[in-house]
């Protein structure tokens, strides 16, 4: 208090201020790091942390256990010998795991990392989008895809787009596709996209600026549907329509594609039908699209 009687804020602060500092100067120079005390790199625990250090486990878990042995986990007090026990059983699990491998031609996949396409429900359509994008002539393709419950093509589009970046492509490409699933009255959809943040923005759960008259357009005709949801999924299990788009954009399968698919194409499409692992697009068939007039006679 001032000779007023007044609350003395500045008195406080320096207090306070002094204590602090004093506290932490004496708990700085009083800890057993600094006074010669155990740590981590002493010779009785060397070997365990290089073995911890070394397994082939991802880093975020070597970070977890190295914390949860070190005791500066938040209200944990655990006992690093079960900690270290339980980490081996895990690593013996993982590298059994990880034998396992999928051959598919001159592919050899881990079973871990086989991301595969999953079909809808029965009575539902699920559509895969997506798109590449020319960033030197602001052109993209745009590409969609749609598979009943049994993997059944059900229709399919390839497009041009004009536009100034991917993002914009992606968003185009995914309204054109719910448009044309509105247009034949498809009543049950599920849109999937290897674009995390175009489906947050579907989902209302981001904002963006550059794509946001399309989103609200999307979103509009998603209440024409009895059910529609927007679902991200990795590029390995959208590889199908991530094909399409790739090999339209060079003239390689035309709009209608769906009507005269390539070898190709055809052969990721029935390896997601026996629902197993498509590898990502690589080649591309020296098939050139059909003509028109093929496509009419092939109708």
């Amino acid at each position: 208090m001032d000779n007023l009687g007044r609350p003395n804020y500045l008195a406080t602060y320096f207090k306070w201020r002094v204590q602090v500092k004093s506290g932490y100067y004496r708990l700085k120079h009083s800890s057993p790091a600094n006074t010669g005390g155990p740590n981590s790199s002493t010779n009785s625990t060397e070997g365990i942390w290089k073995w911890e250090w070394n397994l082939s486990i991802p880093q975020n878990i070597k970070i977890f256990l190295w914390k949860a042995c070190s005791r500066i986990l938040p209200d944990t007090k655990p006992n690093p010998t079960v900690v270290l026990a339980k980490s081996k059983s895990l690593h013996r699990d993982c590298g059994s795991i990880n034998n396992e491998v999928i051959k598919r031609g001159d592919h050899t996949i881990p079973k871990t990392y086989a991301i595969v396409w999953k079909p809808p429900r029965q009575g539902v359509v699920k559509i895969n989008s997506d798109a590449s994008f020319d960033a030197s002539k602001w052109k993209g393709t745009g590409a969609c895809l749609a598979r009943n419950s049994k993997g059944d093509i059900d229709f399919g589009l390839a497009f041009p787009i004009l536009a100034s970046n991917a993002l914009i492509v992606e968003a185009l490409a995914l309204r054109e596709a719910i448009s044309l699933a509105r247009n034949i009255r498809v009543s049950n959809i599920v849109v999937e996209s290897d674009s995390k943040v175009l489906v947050q923005a579907c989902r209302r759960e981001k904002s963006l600026g550059e794509i946001k008259m399309i989103v609200n357009d999307i979103i509009q005709i998603k209440g024409h549907f009895e059910s529609c949801s927007f679902t991200w999924t990795p590029r390995e299990a959208n590889c199908a329509a991530h094909t399409i788009a790739k090999l339209a954009s060079q003239n390689i399968l035309s709009r209608w594609w769906s009507l005269c698919p390539s070898s190709q194409l055809n052969s990721i499409l029935q390896r997601d039908k026996q629902n197993v692992y498509s590898p990502p697009l690589t080649t591309m068939d020296n098939k050139r699209a059909p003509s028109q007039e093929e496509i009419s006679d092939h109708g």
